[in-house]
């Protein structure tokens, strides 16, 4: 289904390639009768298509005549199609060292070379690719193919030569039971890992989504998802957003499907999942859809298609959700997506390293692991990430922690053109290949602050300096749960808000030192007389009272609140440490007091309801014997009358 797609089209371009010369007339070279007339017998098994039978009979002509260079080459043909890819390398090489400048058995030295390259023999490879170029084959796609190994194997030799830092582990059969699991996700901080099951080797077997908790220092036994996502039809390649509370899977088949597979999204609630939902026609096509990757802010989604505007065979497209939903998606353009596969895409919290498989770049054999970095709103030039994380298996799908710390990637194992197995993976990312930004997460639960029942708020992360709302999700109505994403380089201003309620409002400076994952638990007060709101996002200069630009968006959310509320009356209340004369303080306070109530007013608000006082140090919360809590001490507070 999903990653099964792209294997088939594969093998059908190499199962045409070999039956169109299975049935060339080539003329049998041997002096031997017998074995010219096995030959002729085996030719006319290969007619009825009937392989097996037409093995026996070319077997039979080489026995009577073992340097029989057609036989071997046939003989060799009727393997390949069969998938027995050691057998036919070897009456391929028995082919070329019968009969080295046949032009009609030229084919041979094609497929060895495509043998070597998948043995990551990458000099015999480009040797045996220069061979068969050799004589000007009218087989296009053959002839693309061939250059392809030569190029990709003057990459491959240098890149072994230079190998990355990596050590893999392979999860433990907790994950790995399966015939096949595979495209591995997890929630920001770690906890759960979903990914793609098959139970066997049957290209028809069902694929469902299943999940592990990391619990005990270790990954429990993976279990169904839910009965809500999975199926009798087919389900699998999923994104998961960094809170775990959404879903954007693939399910092919579906009465309500636009194409033969389509992306549907399901809602976490407790600890439930909603009914899947088709994400509509803006995001399906009458074809191929599946391999989403969501940002971490749920407002990009990427995605694998075959729809039409694909420059190869399956292309990474892109789609942005506003508030009125999802907008047609566009392409990533040529750089990304060349004439083959690109796959498996995974997009960092920072959205500007994309992390993607194919088979098209130069590479190692089959499908590589790269990277791209953006630089504004272009994608640069996919980088391959090395050897030995690429090696000549398929490298299919991986997946980037938002600490940039692990990958957890599937590894397909095969035996000629059919897959065997398929395992999951994970390694510590070396320093080279991290993305541009390193992010993290606070995470906790949001409750009432009288009846501390569970509240479904809504929290946003808004960068400071660029008043541009970065992630925003809401906390879970039934246990209260949230986690929002922080990427260094930022300062934010993180709100939790729902009405009727005064809404909370956090600061934090990721510019110049890194951010410890942080629990936060939040406790909403009910909008009602005494109760305040902490302004941790109001700045001034020091000693001084004009607002700093920063401060936008704070004074924003008060407006908002107030307009909400339009009797609400408030007092602004300005407080300092206890550094200077009690004068001075007094003075500083008031004016940074009434500088916010000015705004406010200037704004919307009605003077009437806003009052401001400054306290200077007589209202400390904290002892002023530390950095720290002078700190605390110097705060603006909005205060329900």
């Amino acid at each position: 289904m999903h990653i099964s797609y792209m294997r088939i089209s594969f093998f059908l371009f190499i199962l045409s390639f070999q039956v169109a010369w299975s049935q060339n007339q080539l003329i049998p070279q041997s002096k031997s009768k017998k074995a010219i007339k096995f030959f002729q017998e085996a030719e006319t098994f290969i007619k009825e298509r009937n392989f097996y039978s037409a093995i026996e009979s070319y077997l039979d002509a080489i026995n009577k005549d073992p340097s029989f260079a057609e036989a071997h080459f046939k003989l060799a043909t009727a393997y390949k199609i069969l998938g027995k890819a050691k057998e036919a390398h070897y009456h391929y090489e028995q082919t070329v060292l019968n009969s080295p400048k046949s032009t009609g058995l030229s084919p041979s030295y094609f497929f060895i070379s495509e043998y070597k390259f998948k043995q990551g023999k990458y000099a015999e490879a480009k040797e045996a690719a220069e061979k068969y170029l050799g004589f000007n084959p009218i087989h296009k796609p053959s002839r693309d193919m061939a250059e392809k190994i030569i190029k990709t194997s003057i990459f491959a030799e240098e890149a072994v030569k230079n190998p990355v830092d990596f050590k893999s582990v392979q999860l433990s059969g907790n994950i790995n039971k399966f015939a096949f699991q595979y495209f591995p996700v997890l929630t920001a901080d770690k906890k759960y890992l979903i990914f793609t099951v098959r139970r066997n080797l049957s290209p028809q077997a069902q694929e469902d989504l299943y999940i592990s908790e990391f619990k005990n220092e270790e990954w429990q036994t993976a279990q169904s998802i839910s009965n809500n996502i999975n199926t009798e039809l087919n389900e699998g390649t999923c994104s998961i957003s960094a809170d775990g509370h959404t879903l954007v899977f693939t399910s092919c088949g579906r009465a309500d499907g636009f194409g033969s597979c389509d992306l549907y999204i399901s809602d976490k609630v407790g600890d439930l999942w909603t009914k899947p939902v088709n994400m509509g026609e803006k995001i399906n096509s009458h074809l191929w859809e599946s391999q989403p990757s969501l940002s971490a802010d749920g407002r990009m989604l990427y995605y694998v298609s075959t729809r039409p505007g694909t420059y190869g065979k399956e292309d990474i497209w892109f789609s942005q959700k506003s508030d009125s939903g999802w907008a047609f998606p566009k392409n990533l353009g040529p750089l990304i997506n060349g004439k083959d596969s690109e796959v498996g895409p995974c997009i960092m919290p920072d959205q500007k390293t994309l992390y993607f498989s194919s088979d098209g770049h130069p590479g190692f054999g089959g499908y590589d692991f790269f990277y791209s970095l953006k630089s504004d709103s272009t994608w640069g030039k996919p980088n391959n990430m090395g050897y030995p994380i690429n090696t000549m298996n398929d490298e299919s799908s991986i997946f980037v922690t938002a600490d940039n710390k692990s990958a957890f990637y599937s590894v397909d194992y095969k035996n000629g053109n059919f897959l065997e197995k398929s395992l999951i993976f994970t390694f510590e990312v070396p320093q080279s290949l991290k993305g541009l930004h390193t992010s993290n997460y606070t995470k906790g639960k949001v409750r009432d602050a009288i009846s501390k029942k569970m509240l479904s708020a809504q929290i946003d992360l808004i960068d400071l300096k660029t008043s541009q709302k970065v992630q925003s999700v809401n906390s879970d109505s039934i246990n209260g749960e949230y986690l929002i994403v922080l990427t260094e380089g930022s300062e934010y201003g993180l709100y939790a808000s729902k009405q009727g309620y005064l809404f909370k409002s956090f600061h934090f400076d990721y510019t110049a030192q890194n951010f410890n994952q942080l629990a936060l638990d939040i406790e909403l007060d009910p909008i009602k007389a005494g109760n305040k709101i902490l302004l941790n996002n109001v700045f001034f200069e020091t000693g001084k009272y004009d607002l700093d630009l920063k401060s936008k968006v704070e004074i924003d959310k008060l407006v908002a609140l107030m307009l909400q509320n339009p009797k609400m009356m408030v007092e602004i209340s300005g407080h300092t440490d206890n550094v200077g004369s009690s004068a001075d303080n007094l003075v500083l306070s008031s004016k940074r007091a009434a500088e916010v109530a000015n705004y406010l007013v200037k704004l919307g608000v009605k003077k009437s309801n806003i009052t401001s006082k400054g306290y200077a140090d007589t209202k400390p919360v904290a002892e002023n014997d530390t950095d720290e809590n002078k700190q605390k001490n110097r705060r603006i507070e909005f205060i329900v009358k």
